[in-house]
C-alpha cells in the first residue's frame, strides 16, 4: 500500500458533490456480488475474517457481530451480553426482511473523524478495514464518529433513500459499532450497547 502525505484540515461543505461524483464512479466499477474482502483487514489490532458470502446477514452475523461479542464477553466476563445474546441473535434476521435484495457496496470499514480530512482538491479518507458490505454500516458509523456537515446525511438520502426499517437496522449497526469501542479501549461504552440491545428486542 501506498500513502501519500496530504496537507489536509477539516471537511468543508461540497460533501454532496463529492457524493455524486463517487456513485458515478461505483456504479461503473462495481462487479463484486458477494460479501467480504479479497485479504484480512484489521479494525486497531483486531483482525476481521473476510471470508467471502453470498449472504449479508449471515457474514455480518459470523464475522462481524458474534466474534466481536464473544471477544468481550470472554474479556470481561460480562453477564448481561452473555444473557442478551440469544435474543439479538433471534432480532436480526427480522431486522433485513423489508428489503428484497443488498448490493455489495465498497465500505471503508473505519470512518471516524481521525480517518477522514481534506485537501484542497476535496475529502480524502484513510486507514481503512475495507470490506463489501451494506452501505447502511458505513452510514451509521459516520452518524457517530465523522464531523460531517449538516448537507451530508439529506445529500446521502437524496442519492440513497432510508429503506424500510432503516432505524431498526441503525440500531444494531450501532451496537456493532460501540462493541468495537468498547474491545479497542474500555467498557465505557457498554451500558451504549446494552440501551440499544434492549431497544432494538422492545421494538
Amino acid at each position: 500500500m501506498l500513502i501519500e502525505e496530504k496537507n489536509d484540515g477539516r471537511i468543508g461543505g461540497s460533501h454532496h458533490v463529492t457524493l455524486e461524483e463517487n456513485r458515478e464512479e461505483e456504479e461503473t466499477q462495481r462487479s463484486v456480488s458477494q460479501f467480504g474482502f479479497g485479504t484480512t483487514t484489521c479494525l486497531g489490532y483486531l483482525a476481521l475474517d473476510n471470508t467471502w458470502s453470498d449472504d449479508w446477514v449471515e457474514f455480518f452475523v459470523r464475522q462481524r457481530l458474534k466474534p466481536k461479542w464473544d471477544c468481550i464477553e470472554q474479556n470481561s466476563g460480562n453477564r448481561t451480553l452473555i444473557e442478551l445474546w440469544p435474543h439479538i441473535e433471534r432480532r436480526i434476521p427480522s431486522l433485513f426482511r423489508s428489503i428484497d435484495r443488498i448490493t455489495p457496496a465498497l465500505l471503508h470499514g473505519d470512518l471516524h473523524g481521525a480517518n477522514v480530512a481534506e485537501t484542497a482538491t476535496g475529502p480524502v479518507i484513510f486507514d481503512p478495514a475495507c470490506l463489501y458490505g451494506h452501505h447502511e454500516l458505513e452510514l451509521v458509523a459516520t452518524r457517530d464518529y465523522v464531523d460531517f456537515n449538516q448537507e451530508f446525511f439529506p445529500a446521502y438520502h437524496r442519492l440513497i433513500p432510508k429503506a424500510e426499517g432503516f432505524e431498526q437496522r441503525e440500531r444494531l449497526y450501532k451496537i456493532f459499532s460501540y462493541l468495537n469501542y468498547w474491545s479497542l479501549f474500555d467498557d465505557r461504552y457498554k451500558d451504549k450497547v446494552t440501551a440499544l440491545s434492549t431497544e432494538l428486542l422492545a421494538n
